[in-house]
């Protein structure tokens, strides 16, 4: 992962910020400045983007507690709160001879007092593909876009799902390539991305934060 953003969530805030991803990246800070919450976030999205899963904030060795506690709270009266969060991620990959930047954006909203992902946007090259959650939570309709063509939708009823109800990129790229658009080796190659993410990239480590007392 190259870059992080993230809005209404914890104590980031409402307005969108986001962080660049070195090979080497460290989070230093007194207590409660939100290096806990960040990392249990990189973990979350990429069960979101690449498990295609429900991503759970109360996961060993974090647990940052129910819906209330992660979404960001501005204070005030009750119906001023936020009702969602976002979160996204800017991936760079090596595939064969070329270097290729996938962009991955989820919503979340509050399901049973957890996060739940109602909005999962993919995006490389021109090429869109956005899952939307049905109002039952118990399935999504898809839509894509290549270059500036418009969205195109389909129903549930069109790819198989997991039992999270969350649609796989490997159903949707099993649709015929023709659905798509005439650019087929764009859509194609974004599909391969995907599913090489999907099966064979590991997923992010998850340790303790460590307390130490430093001296000067």
């Amino acid at each position: 992962m190259d870059r992080i953003t993230l809005k209404n969530y914890r104590c980031f805030g409402s307005e969108e910020q986001s962080a660049r991803l070195a090979p080497l990246t460290l989070l230093v800070g007194p207590n409660s400045t939100g290096k806990t919450s960040f990392l249990a976030l990189i973990r979350a999205l990429w069960d979101v983007a690449f498990r295609e899963v429900v991503p759970n904030f109360r996961e060993e060795p974090y647990d940052l507690g129910s819906w209330e506690d992660i979404v960001y709270d501005p204070g005030g009266r009750r119906e001023d709160r936020v009702t969602y969060f976002c979160a996204g991620i800017e991936e760079r990959r090596l595939f064969g001879d070329s270097d290729d930047t996938i962009n991955f954006a989820a919503t979340l909203e509050n399901w049973q007092t957890a996060p739940y992902p109602t909005v999962r946007a993919y995006s490389y090259n021109g090429v869109g593909i956005e899952f939307q959650s049905t109002e039952t939570r118990n399935g999504e309709w898809f839509r894509y876009r290549v270059g500036g063509g418009t969205w195109e939708s389909f129903g549930p009823e069109v790819v198989m799902h997991q039992s999270s109800g969350l649609v796989t990129i490997d159903s949707v790229s099993r649709l015929p390539p023709q659905m798509f658009s005439s650019d087929s080796d764009t859509v194609q190659r974004f599909f391969n991305l995907l599913r090489f993410q999907t099966r064979y990239a590991p997923r992010p480590f998850a340790g303790a934060p460590m307390r130490s007392r430093p001296r000067r």
